[in-house]
């Protein structure tokens, strides 16, 4: 059994994320652009930045701001550490961040969570390193999603769950749930999804099949 380092480590240097080809057009990079533009922050951390390409996609909008982030793959940061501010390699399952609190205008975890052991500290440690009144943006994969629904009525399995990259299932509800235990509130859901764009804009937890969550860290 490979441990998750290699895995992903392996997808950045050799596999399917080996190259920026394989993201252009992942349409979560435009629709995190434009979530961030209207917060108009100006210090981001990525956890999990892979090998920058948000990064870079944000400072065409925004010149100008400061952007760090981590990533366990090895690979993945020798790319970002030309389109980022600072990175470095770290496994959040087994350690924290080395940031200090309350550093960070805005934090993104960005298709992380589903591959943690550890979802509690990850959230905990975000939490830790924002500033107090300011926001957090996470993505996970929406078992909720109606074709997911749907593949389960019929007695198959989602694609999501056989990917053994994948440690943990969200929804709306659940993702919420784990939020709030670290401490976040307010929180504003969005969905999307290129063929039912508009459903998935109104309905995220039912017609998007991953949702993005916007949550606040109450001010003291």
């Amino acid at each position: 059994m490979q441990d998750p380092k290699s895995v992903h480590d392996k997808e950045w240097r050799t596999g399917w994320k080996s190259g920026d080809e394989a993201l252009w057009n992942e349409g979560r990079f435009q629709l995190v652009s434009d979530l961030v533009l209207q917060l108009r922050p100006n210090s981001i951390f990525d956890l999990g930045c892979g090998n920058g390409y948000q990064s870079q996609i944000l400072r065409k909008s925004m010149p100008g701001i400061f952007i760090s982030g981590c990533d366990i793959s090895p690979a993945a940061i020798e790319k970002a550490s030309t389109r980022m501010d600072t990175c470095y390699t770290l496994n959040i399952d087994n350690a924290d961040l080395p940031e200090d609190d309350e550093t960070y205008d805005l934090v993104l975890c960005i298709a992380v969570l589903e591959h943690l052991y550890d979802v509690s500290h990850a959230l905990k440690e975000i939490h830790r390193i924002l500033k107090s009144g300011k926001h957090a943006l996470i993505q996970v994969p929406n078992i909720s999603f109606w074709r997911f629904r749907l593949d389960v009525l019929t007695g198959r399995i989602p694609y999501i769950l056989r990917d053994q990259r994948h440690l943990h299932s969200f929804n709306k509800g659940f993702l919420i749930e784990n939020l709030a235990e670290a401490g976040f509130a307010d929180f504003h859901i969005y969905g999307q999804r290129e063929r039912i764009k508009e459903l998935a804009s109104l309905w995220p937890s039912l017609f998007s099949e991953t949702i993005f969550t916007l949550a606040k860290k109450q001010s003291k």
